[in-house]
Parts: structure tokens; C-alpha cells; sequence
């Protein structure tokens, strides 16, 4: 996947966040999905799918689209990303999207 792919499933993944979503969390998920940055309580939750804790965290608005929340992670954003609190340190860990091609470039030149 090279630079202009990348920046193509961004904008995609960014899009359909504002389609199905709330779009003032598109920069905290993208940031998460591409590049393994933190993000704040109830995104955190969402993605390790501790919903109960997601729907404490919450604005008005969030719970309303809980649904919706969770569609977009399922059908938008890589499986690495998602369902467990393991699974989200791991995704941190290795960067995002962006590290974890380049460790996949690294481990082939290697």
C-alpha cells in the first residue's frame, strides 16, 4: 500500500464516519486507525468492545448512534483495530495502519 493509497482509505474511512456517525470524533479515530494515537474514554471503550462502559461515557448524541457506532467499526475499519482492550494496545503499539506497513516493508527487505 503505498502513500496515495493510504491517504484514499483515510479520506474513505473519514467519510463514512460522518455518514453513519458524528463527525466531531473523525480526527481521534483516524488518528487512532492510521497511526495507533490514543483516544479519549468512549472511543476507547467502543473499540474494545466494552459497550456497557461506551454507553456510560456517552454524550446525548453517541447514544443515539451507538449503533451506528458500531456498524462503522465492523464494516470500515481493519479488524486489528477492535474487540478487546488487547487488541487496542496492540494496534497502538504498532502504529496504526502506517506502522504496521512499514514493519510488513522492514520484515521483507530483511
Amino acid at each position: 500500500m503505498n502513500s496515495n493509497e493510504l491517504n484514499d482509505y483515510e479520506d474513505h474511512l473519514v467519510e463514512r464516519m460522518v455518514e453513519f456517525c458524528v463527525d466531531h470524533h473523525a480526527s481521534s479515530v483516524s488518528a487512532y486507525v492510521m497511526e495507533g494515537r490514543p483516544m479519549g474514554g468512549f472511543l476507547t471503550a467502543l473499540f474494545e468492545n466494552d459497550l456497557m462502559k461506551a454507553m456510560g461515557k456517552a454524550d446525548d448524541l453517541n447514544k443515539v448512534k451507538l449503533g451506528a457506532w458500531c456498524k462503522f467499526i465492523y464494516n470500515a475499519c481493519p479488524s486489528g483495530t477492535w474487540g478487546s482492550k488487547q487488541a487496542v494496545a496492540e494496534w497502538q503499539d504498532r502504529g496504526g495502519l502506517k506502522g504496521s506497513i512499514a514493519r510488513q516493508v522492514e520484515e521483507a527487505m530483511s
